[in-house]
């Protein structure tokens, strides 16, 4: 057998299929009790299989890490999504309808305050102004 695993690639590459399916089978459980001892101690006798057994059971743990961070993305990641959606719309919304700046305040006070007369002949933007009056005094 040995001699046909180094002839033939065919048949090495065969017999490396099988010894991986084995060892999956092994990491997944649906190896039967009964054959559970005879696949420890005669199939995991070499050193590259018991290899390929570590980093298979490795691949599994990582897999299992790997499923829960998934489903925590799953859960919070729309969530956390929508809350900044909704936080920044709620900002938007503030800020173009109901937030006023100081210029806005002082320059709607002064509107209110000049709205009959104007202060002088000096005109400042954003100012509906009041027609000039032309008493003195």
């Amino acid at each position: 057998m040995e001699l046909r695993l180094l002839s033939d690639a065919r048949y090495a590459e065969e017999s490396d299929v099988v010894t991986d399916e084995l060892i999956d089978r092994y990491v997944m459980g649906e190896i039967p009790a009964d054959e559970v001892e005879r696949f420890e101690e005669y199939f995991l006798r070499s050193q590259a299989r018991r290899d390929k057994l570590g980093f298979a059971l490795a691949l599994k743990k990582r897999k299992a890490a790997l499923g829960r961070a998934q489903k925590l993305y799953r859960l919070y990641l729309p969530a956390a999504a929508a809350a900044v959606i909704a936080v920044g719309l709620g900002v938007g919304l503030w800020r173009a309808l109901i937030y006023q700046s100081d210029v806005d305040r002082g320059l709607a006070a002064f509107q209110s305050a000049y709205s009959r007369e104007r202060p002088l002949d000096a005109r400042l933007s954003a100012l509906a102004y009041a027609p000039a009056s032309r008493q003195r005094g």
